[in-house]
């Protein structure tokens, strides 16, 4: 539990951070909250704003974890 609210504050501190959005659905699957997950992987792919170098990986790496979780 304390995972997911440390990571849901990450996510309102810095919203357009899709990094802290890919950790924070990765919990939420961990943690069996399976519609959250999905929703936020889903996020991630649908962010048109890029804010770190490595945005592209993060959104490629959303798409993985989203089919697997399916």
């Amino acid at each position: 539990k304390d995972a997911v609210s440390y990571m849901e504050r990450a996510v309102s501190v810095d919203p357009e951070r899709i990094a802290h959005k890919l950790d924070l659905a990765g919990v939420y699957a961990d943690t069996g909250e399976k519609d959250k997950a999905r929703a936020t992987y889903e996020a991630v792919i649908a962010s048109t704003k890029r804010v770190d170098f490595n945005d592209s990986l993060y959104k490629k790496q959303a798409e993985e974890r989203l089919k697997k979780l399916r």
